[in-house]
Formats: structure tokens, sequence, C-alpha cells
């Protein structure tokens, strides 16, 4: 009868059966995961007991920008990868042994223009002329771009250099850079170090940034179960978040060791939301034509972004969260 119970239970709690979980656990999933609260559904999956539920092993390899975890799954480091959109569209002209499986969030708040109010710069036109720090081949670099078209300037009216983005705060206070394009948890921690002295240009966003789930395509064909397995969890991750968002924003404010106030800075910023939906293909569009217009790349034509997005795995856990056009 003890035993009935027990193998009961374990059906109940982890959705397979006793043996079906050990063998499901054998083998580990490497997940490289960009030390963001845009990677939250993947700490909150962690914390929550979401990826065993669905029998899968997940070992996170936490780095600190979604451009490495790119590289950590194209180099063979990492299985699977937390990426905003444009790393993806950046390797894309080089390289097709890896797909998007799903995007997880988005957000048109968390890549910011901040600047040094002592550099005398209140208005986006007051850029002109200085030196704002980057981080070449990342979404922000793109994001700086749409920022000053959107104000009627080029990269060509500022300076720009590559800073990491772990460095970018201590750049900006000790006066390396007039300015930064930088994302969280880089701009809150700007706002600490800088206090009043901090000014966010604030306009229109030009960009809807994604933060996705991506993989080596070898991965998912000689795993064909992994992909669904992650993607159940997160979608596990993502109901418990609108459902319990404080318990949510505490495993992330703990897991990387932020103060409670950053959560009040951004979590409002996010919509998080696990899809595959043609915004992601018109962004990436969007971002290749920007790309090869300014020699960042040296290509004739763009690639299809359908050829980059494996969409059955999330059909088969949510047929609805996927609405792509072929």
């Amino acid at each position: 009868m003890f035993r009935i119970a027990t193998v009961l239970v374990v059906f109940l709690v982890y959705g397979c059966t006793d043996s079906e979980v050990s063998t499901n656990l054998a083998g580990k999933t490497r997940i490289a995961v960009s030390k963001t609260p845009l990677s939250a559904p993947l700490y909150i999956a962690e914390a929550k007991g979401f990826f065993r539920k669905h029998g899968v092993n997940v070992e996170m390899i936490e780095l600190v920008g979604g451009h490495r975890s790119m590289q950590a799954v194209l180099t063979g480091k990492a299985d699977m990868g937390t990426s905003s959109d444009y790393p993806v569209m950046i390797n894309s002209f080089t390289r097709d042994d890896f797909a998007v499986l799903a995007s997880f969030v988005s957000s048109e708040n968390d890549v910011k223009l901040m600047a040094n109010r002592k550099n005398a710069i209140h208005v986006a036109r007051d850029l002109k002329g200085k030196t704002i720090g980057i981080v070449k081949g990342g979404s922000s670099h793109y994001f700086l771009d749409r920022y000053l078209l959107f104000n009627g300037m080029q990269l060509k009216d500022v300076t720009t250099i590559h800073i990491n983005p772990e460095e970018m705060p201590a750049a900006l206070q000790a006066g390396k850079v007039d300015a930064l394009s930088v994302w969280e948890p880089y701009g809150y921690l700007a706002h600490k170090r800088l206090g009043s002295d901090l000014n966010i240009l604030l306009e229109i966003s030009p960009y809807r940034e994604t933060f996705n789930l991506i993989t080596g395509k070898n991965y998912t064909k000689n795993h064909p179960e992994a992909a669904s397995r992650v993607l159940r969890a997160l979608k596990d991750s993502v109901e418990f978040m609108a459902k319990e968002p404080a318990q949510a924003q505490e495993i992330v404010v703990k897991r990387l060791g932020l103060d409670s106030e950053f959560i009040d800075w951004v979590w409002k910023d996010y919509q998080f939301l696990l899809t595959l939906d043609q915004a992601l293909i018109v962004t990436l569009e969007n971002e290749a034509r920007w790309a090869v217009e300014n020699n960042i790349v040296s290509a004739s034509g763009l690639p299809n972004y359908l050829d980059y997005i494996l969409p059955g795995p999330l059909k088969g856990v949510d047929a609805s969260a996927v609405t792509l056009i072929n």
C-alpha cells in the first residue's frame, strides 16, 4: 500500500513515473543564461522545481550578456541559451546551425539611453559630439542607432566606444563616457552610482526587445524531447509569475544579488509570455536591413528568418502561442 502511494505522489508531482524521471534526468541540458531579470523564467523554473517536474536536468551557465550566451551555444559550450534578438540577427549572416525555440519576454524599456547631467546632456540633441558607451554587436548598439535616427541624428554624429556591460556604470561615473546605451540591471546600477546626476533620456521607444531561448539545431535533432521539456517548464514559470508576482520578484532579486528596489525599477517594463510571433520576424528583418545598410555585415540580401525558428516544440506545448505567418 505504501509503495502504491509513493508512486502516485511521484506521478502527481512530476507528471511522469519514477523510472521516467530518473531516465530523463540522466543527462544534463546545459543552458547559458544571461544574468539579467529578462531571464527570470529560467531562474524561477530552477527555484520552483519546474525543470525537474518535466523531467529535464538543467545545468545553468550564467554569463553577462545575451551575446555571450549566444556564443556559448554556437561554440558547443551550452545546448541552449538566452539571448536578445540582435545576436540572433548578427549571427544569421555567417551561420545557420542555430534556431529560436521561443520568446519568453518582451520590453520596450529594457535598453536605455543614460547620461551624466554634469556633461550638459539634458535632451537627445545634446548627445551630438558626445562619447557614448555601447556593447558592439549587442542590442545596445542597434538601440543607439535607432534612438539617434528617431531624434534626427546618426551614429556618425557621436563617438561610440565598446564597454563590457558590467563596466558601464563605473565608466559613466568616472567620466570615461558621457552617456550609455545599456540594458538592465546595469541601468539600475548606474542610477545607484550617480543618483540625481543621472539623466534617462525618455522618448517613445524605437525598439521592442525580446529575450529568446535559442538552441543548436543538431542538439534539438539529437535530443528531440529536451526542447519540449524545457519549454513546458518555462510555461509553468510564466504562469507562476502571473499568479505570484511578489514571490517571483523575490526569487529574481535573490538570484541576481540585487536589492528589492530594483524590481520596482524594472518589473513594470517586462511582459512575460511564451510565444513565437510575427513581430519577432519583423524585428529581425529590420535589424538585418540596418546591419547591411551600415556595413556591419557584408551581404547583398537578408536571411529568411523562418529558417532560424523551430516552432514545433512550442506548438506541442501550446499551439496558440505560435502565430507566425509562413
